[in-house]
Formats: C-alpha cells, sequence, structure tokens
C-alpha cells in the first residue's frame, strides 16, 4: 500500500498522508488497549527517535482537538488520574504544545506507543504482503471487530 506521490502497486488506491495509516493504526492500538483492560495495543517504541512530525495534518487536522482530548482522557485514564485535578492540571503542561491544537512531548509519545501496538497487530496478521490497499482495509475492519 502506498502514499499518494510514491511508489507503490495498489490499483484499488492510496493514502493522501502517512499521518493516514499512522492513524488507523492508533485507533486500533487504542481500541485493543481498551478492549483488553490495557494489556495489548500499547507499545512503546525503541528508538528514541521521533516518528511523526509534530502537528496534524491532512483531513485529521480538522479533528485535532478531540483527537489530542481523547488522547489525553486516555493517558490520565491510564494513570488512574480521574478525580485528581491538580495532577490533570500539572499533566496537561506535558501533553499539549504551547502552540494551539499541537501536542507535547507526551502527547505524541502516547499516540505513538498506540500506533506501534495498532501496527504490530496488523503485522501479526497480515504480514508485509499486502499491497492492496483495499484489502488492507476489509482486514483492518475486521480486526477492529467491526
Amino acid at each position: 500500500v502506498r502514499q499518494s506521490g510514491r511508489k507503490g502497486k495498489s490499483t484499488s488506491g492510496e493514502f493522501q498522508t502517512r499521518l493516514d495509516p499512522y492513524w488507523l493504526c492508533c485507533q486500533l492500538g487504542i481500541a485493543k488497549w481498551i478492549e483488553t483492560d490495557g494489556s495489548v495495543g500499547l507499545l512503546k517504541s525503541e528508538s528514541n527517535e521521533p516518528e511523526l512530525v509534530d502537528r496534524f495534518v491532512g483531513g485529521i487536522k480538522g479533528h485535532r482537538e478531540l483527537i489530542s482530548g481523547v488522547g489525553f482522557y486516555l493517558h490520565c485514564a491510564g494513570k488512574g488520574w480521574d478525580s485528581n485535578k491538580d495532577l490533570v492540571l500539572s499533566e496537561m503542561d506535558k501533553f499539549f504544545s504551547e502552540i494551539p491544537g499541537e501536542l507535547g512531548g507526551s502527547g505524541y509519545d502516547l499516540f505513538n506507543a498506540f500506533a506501534n501496538g495498532g501496527f504490530e497487530i496488523i503485522y501479526e496478521n497480515l504480514g508485509d504482503h499486502t499491497e492492496e490497499l483495499s484489502e488492507f482495509l476489509i482486514a483492518y475492519v475486521e480486526l477492529m471487530g467491526l
């Protein structure tokens, strides 16, 4: 499967940005993390290098506040911070960027971990032989349980 403008073999479609497959992996990681009470779907990278640009692009950009809010909720819920206002407020500085609509370091770390977890689930089920976007999306819907 390819990104628009890059070499690939899919005849059934292409991703418009690199963020599109990233976000699909991230959503799968989140879904499996919730489904398994945190035992699957969250996988921190072994690399210290950035895995994603530090802003939302393409069609996802219009949903960045919702995505960021859900991410922050999951971040706090994962730490058991559902009623400690002071902890939640202090964590907001780390999770969100000073630039409106963008995430900070721990925000991107969380989404990258969910994306890594989702990618591993996809890779375990599909391997690296899927070339058609349509095949990938059919398998993805099944993995999501939809």
